[in-house]
């Protein structure tokens, strides 16, 4: 294939027509004809005299590693084969939710900047549409997209996730929410325990099921005025049932959950039909927290280098019988350390000048009142380590005594690094099962994802009723899926996932138009040994001849 390579000299950018061959598998080039500037072009065809070339770029990895997984997933075709909608000329629903994907992917955009961005890349060329692309032709597609639908497309693309050989044997369940805008919302957007700290601003909940491929499987879209057991407790009958409806026994699945998840409730409903590992709190384990490191086993090493220990023993919570095990990791206990002294200097410096303010007799200014200097210490202190910093604010005479609960400080520091990681899997080895708990990253990284704004971030969300908040978390998480199924078939090439989305960023295509030419050609820029290797695994060059 011939490709295009520029050079940058100067300042000025200058491009040349480059053939490849590979030779003892490294792409060297065979030949290249140097073309010009951009705009002055000197081609030699056929040995003919000078011709004045136009051209144009395009992004193109991104555009077509989307149409890539589209075909692999059937992911539009499901779209248009479930919901209901008339044949018309122009794009389909599920078309419009690709595109509606590519936004995320690049912004994230909104409708109307999607529909700018949609006639300035490479879909303008791939789609042929009548109309003019809007951000209202985009709002009234995915309009189609009812919580129903939306149940049913999810469920079948699960299904082909399966027949691709994605079956899991683990489902990671954790919960987010993402702050909005919305004022007067209708039942999803509610004021919460915001994530990011924003209290002021009514939140979205959204729950995440992934398997241990990291793949999406399951989620969930509530409001963000409920506590993170419940929406388990909700949404568990119905990732059970999911599970049952394809064809995947429920026995071989285990849930992994973080410990806001612990309940009574919740653990039987898990155990009823699959398993579970999951985190038990420090109060539940204390007499274990005092068994020394000596009688710890060395499990493994983990990707960061560190070394992870684990004890093993078994305890009676929720009404059932579970393995623990304690696991530790030196390079945690160190940092919770680092934390824990940072926090308690600023808790004795912060009230001794509290202190002194509250008792200060005479002097300029307003005495700082009873209410007042509680609500300065509960500031300082906020929800770290109560069970360690101590006050006590008198009235008669005004004074205010605090200390650190050093049987508390004792406990904590003993708890350190560790971890209570609690099963009904017996048969698990010790290693396997903590690190089955530890996987658990994975998702904490999908988060980071949702709320990357350089990714597919669920905000901002430029929509305010709760159909359209649901479209925009499922098109959201459907540009998680899209990405996470993009690593996991690239993941031979053992590149991390910042080089490969660098990578697929940098593939670009080039529209070429000649004085003598028939009509335009779509050629590739030059690529990287990386961008090659991606082009040639998803067949990326099929869509410039399309």
């Amino acid at each position: 294939m011939v490709k295009l390579k520029r050079k940058r000299i100067k300042g000025h950018t200058y491009w040349y027509a480059v053939s490849q061959k590979r030779v003892n598998g490294k792409l060297i080039d065979e030949w290249q004809v140097y073309l010009g500037s951009a705009k002055s072009i000197l081609e030699k065809i056929q040995g003919g005299g000078p011709k004045h070339v136009n051209i144009k770029s395009f992004e193109f990895g991104k555009v077509a590693t989307i149409l890539a997984i589209d075909e692999e997933l059937q992911f539009s075709k499901t779209i248009n084969d479930i919901v209901d909608k008339k044949d018309m000329k122009g794009l389909s629903v599920g078309e419009y939710v690709l595109v509606s994907v590519f936004g995320r992917w690049c912004g994230p955009l909104s409708k109307r900047a999607t529909a700018k961005m949609f006639k300035q890349s490479f879909l303008d060329f791939y789609y042929s549409i009548p109309h003019k692309m809007n951000a209202q032709n985009i709002f009234n597609n995915l309009a189609y997209l009812t919580k129903n639908t939306i149940e049913r497309i999810s469920f079948e693309v699960s299904k082909r996730l399966i027949d691709l050989g994605l079956r899991p044997s683990i489902l990671m369940w954790d919960t987010t929410n993402f702050t909005t805008n919305i004022q007067n919302g209708e039942s999803l957007a509610r004021k919460g325990k915001a994530k990011n700290k924003r209290f002021d601003k009514n939140i979205v909940g959204v729950g995440l099921a992934v398997s241990e491929d990291n793949i999406p499987f399951f989620h969930e879209t509530y409001p963000g005025n409920i506590h993170d057991s419940k929406v388990l407790s909700e949404s568990i009958d119905r990732i059970v049932g999911q599970i049952k409806a394809l064809d995947v026994d429920p026995k071989t699945i285990t849930v992994v959950m973080d410990k806001g998840n612990n309940s009574d409730t919740n653990i039987d409903k898990i155990l009823e039909d699959i398993h579970v590992v999951g985190a038990l709190k420090r109060d539940q384990v204390k007499k274990f927290m005092n068994v020394p490191l000596y009688n710890y086993k060395m499990l493994y090493v983990n990707e960061k280098g560190h070394t992870v220990r684990g004890w093993r023993t078994t305890l009676e919570a929720y009404g059932q019988g579970f393995t623990v095990v304690i696991s530790h990791n030196e390079a945690t206990e160190k940092r919770q350390r680092g934390t824990y002294l940072r926090y308690e200097q600023k808790f004795l410096e912060g009230i001794k000048d509290i202190k002194e303010r509250y008792e200060r007799k005479g002097g300029r200014g307003r005495p700082m009142s009873q209410s007042g200097a509680i609500r300065q210490i509960r500031a300082l202190t906020s929800d770290n380590y109560p069970s360690v910093f101590k006050y006590d604010i008198g009235l008669e005479p005004k004074e205010i005594r605090y200390w650190i609960d050093d049987d508390a400080k004792k406990a904590l520091f003993a708890s350190f690094g560790k971890n209570a990681i609690f099963t009904d899997r017996h048969d698990l080895p010790t290693d396997e099962i903590v690190r089955i708990y530890n996987s658990k990253y994975q998702l904490e990284n999908d988060f980071k994802l949702l709320k990357d704004k350089l990714v597919i971030s669920l905000t901002p969300a430029y929509v305010r009723k709760d159909d359209s908040i649901r479209i925009h978390v499922f098109v959201c998480v459907t540009g998680l899926l899209f990405m996470r199924f993009f690593f996991w078939r690239m993941k031979d090439l053992r590149q991390s996932e910042k080089d490969l989305l660098e990578a697929l960023e940098g593939i670009r295509v080039a529209l070429v138009s000649t004085e003598d030419m028939k009509g335009a050609k779509m050629v590739v820029e030059e690529m990287t040994p990386l961008q090659a290797r991606i082009f040639s695994r998803l067949d990326l060059g099929r869509f410039i001849d399309h």
